[in-house]
């Protein structure tokens, strides 16, 4: 009894070292190709996404400020943590699925129109506006001072 109570351990075990060694982790964050990513430069630049990035950070901070009283020194030192470099992967991920050929048309779409506000149009998903509102609020805890 006592070796077939040993040898459904050693079954069970084995069986579950084969389940846990088979799960795989998730894979690599998307990014474009090379060519792409001088395109999504282009789109950030003309879009102004970077200056909408620092306006919303620092409207978060202005607020959080405000409500928390903070000292103008605390205040300057959260705002000089703002990096756009620490958020620029999320922007060149959501772009990494678009064509060669989508970034461009998207680029001419934003240079053309200069009269209307539509360089201020700024394409987003879901992924994205979560992303800045998670980092947004990470710099108004300072975890992005240094």
């Amino acid at each position: 009894m006592k070796k077939i109570i040993k040898n459904l351990i050693l079954l069970m075990s084995i069986s579950m070292f084969q389940i846990c060694n088979s799960q795989t982790s998730p894979p690599d964050i998307a990014l474009p190709n090379d060519e792409n990513t001088k395109l999504i430069i282009e789109i950030i630049k003309v879009t102004q996404y970077e200056n909408y990035f620092q306006n919303y950070c620092l409207e978060k901070i202005n607020y959080a400020a405000t409500n928390e009283s903070w000292d103008e020194i605390h205040k300057e030192k959260i705002k000089k943590s703002i990096n756009f470099e620490y958020f620029n992967d999320t922007v060149f991920n959501m772009f990494s699925q678009y064509s060669t050929k989508s970034l461009k048309k998207l680029i001419k779409t934003y240079k053309r129109d200069k009269k209307s506000n539509i360089r201020n149009l700024i394409i987003s998903n879901q992924m994205v506006n979560n992303n800045l509102k998670l980092y947004a609020d990470s710099i108004v805890k300072g975890k992005y001072v240094l």
